[in-house]
Parts: structure tokens; sequence; C-alpha cells
């Protein structure tokens, strides 16, 4: 589609190898390559958007989830240590190496279910970012995941309300009831942090919080909250997932795509 949402093609991916044992397929863009991801196998296949076929560029036996690509030949994930505590690691597709920012992520209960959250990585200002979901909690690192600052939006749930049990008979940990979700979902361009709030602010009107979805936008560099704006429900259905370009928020509600212009105030502060 383009950034109109008006001019659209239909395109079909295919793959080297379709025997893999696929369970969570993800398709991430960077031009002028593509990539078919799937962590659960693992593997990644990548290839040109010119004509949609993808080989086999990777697989191993690192599980992974969050995929974010960096550039042609390196790729960051969230993973697991051998203790079963979460981390994020950066793999490049040359070297096969893969390595570990072992002190990004912070443990309050688990250091597994805690540390949930979204991984992104800023093209433009070629820095990771890591928003937490049952926390007011976000890290930026270099690219080379060292630990640049740590930062906190707005909501005041400093700690993972999350309760935890344990299934003996298998050997696995579970949540014992609902978790209370502080940011549903996030994205990251040219300095910004877009993040999906998923509790309801002090001073924000309930009849809008039935509504609409609230996007809380924060400057990374200022380690500064800037401003508030809404995405409305379609059909009732509520906004899913998100990406930021420029000056546009591109989101999933329901099964429609929607295009957002966010105002120069917001974006001027990127500069």
């Amino acid at each position: 589609m383009d950034s109109s949402l008006k001019i659209h093609k239909t395109k079909r991916i295919t793959l080297t190898d379709t025997s893999l044992p696929f369970r969570s397929v993800s398709v991430k863009i960077n031009p002028p390559y593509f990539y078919v991801i799937d962590g659960t196998v693992p593997c990644v296949f990548r290839g040109n958007s010119s004509d949609w076929k993808a080989s086999l560029l990777w697989k191993s036996n690192t599980y992974f989830s969050h995929p974010q690509i960096v550039d042609s030949t390196t790729i960051a994930f969230r993973s697991q240590t051998n203790t079963g505590k979460s981390t994020v690691g950066i793999l490049n597709f040359k070297t096969n190496v893969v390595n570990y920012g072992n002190n990004i992520l912070q443990q309050q209960i688990d250091g597994n279910f805690d540390s949930d959250g979204s991984l992104h990585y800023d093209q433009k200002t070629k820095q990771f970012i890591f928003l937490y979901r049952y926390r007011n909690q976000y890290t930026v690192a270099d690219r080379m995941m060292k630990v640049k600052y740590r930062g906190n939006t707005i909501d005041t749930i400093s700690k993972a309300q999350i309760s935890i049990a344990e299934v003996k008979s298998r050997g696995e940990k579970k949540m014992s009831k609902p978790p209370l979700i502080v940011n549903k979902g996030s994205a990251a361009d040219n300095g910004l942090l877009f993040v999906n709030a998923g509790l309801i602010g002090r001073y924000e009107p309930e009849s809008m919080w039935n509504d609409a979805s609230i996007i809380d936008v924060y400057n990374l560099k200022k380690r500064s909250y800037i401003s508030s704006f809404y995405i409305y429900d379609v059909d009732g259905s509520k906004l899913r997932s998100f990406i930021v370009r420029g000056n546009k928020l591109y989101g999933i509600i329901g099964s429609n795509i929607v295009s957002y212009k966010i105002s120069d105030k917001i974006i001027s502060q990127a500069k």
C-alpha cells in the first residue's frame, strides 16, 4: 500500500523451504530486503522485494521473539538464558555470533514474565528501546546493546503487578491471574517513543477511554513526556498494533488499516 492507503497491490511470498514447523511467522521489511521470521523454529529467511522470494538465511536452536531488523546482516531479538531469565540479543548473520545485552532487562519478580515488553530499533537514531509491558519503565541502548540510560513513562506503576504460579507436574510457571497491563504497545521513530497506554490517566475522561486508544509521546533524548493523542475505535474494535514513519502513524484496528497525521508540534520535538 502507498502512504495514502489508496494504491495497493497483492504479492505472494514464496520460501525455498516450507517443510519447517512454522508456528509464529512474522514478516519484517528493511528495503530492499524483506524477512520471514519464526523464533519458534527458529529460522530467518531473507529475500528481495523485487520478486518476493526468500531463502533460508539462518537456522539455529536459539529460540527468540520480538525480532527487529537492524540492517541487512543483523537482527535483534528477545530470548531466554539457560536459567529461564529474559534477555535481549543481537545476531550477525555473517559470523553467526549472538551477543547479549544481559544488563538491559531488570528483574523484579521472576525475570521472565515481569520482563515482558516491546523491543524496537530506531533506524534514524541507531539505538534500541525496550519498553516494559507491566511497569512504567523503558531502557535505551546503543547499537552494541550497551545501556545508555533508563527512563519512565507518566504512569505511576513502577513494579509489575503480576502473580505467578508453578505447575509442578509440567515444571512450568504461568500467570495465576490477569496481569495489570501498563503499556499495551509502542513504536519508536527518530528519537520519539509512542506508547499505547494500558491504564486510564488521572485526568482522562472515561468516555474517551471507551471510544479510543490513547497514545502518549516521549522525547527519548530529553527523557521527557511531550503530549498525548487519540486513535479512535473502528466498528467497536480498538488499536491492535501500529508503526510510526515520519509524521504518519499507521495502525491496525480490527480488519482495517488506518493512517493518522501526527501534529507538527509533536514531530518537531524530534529535532
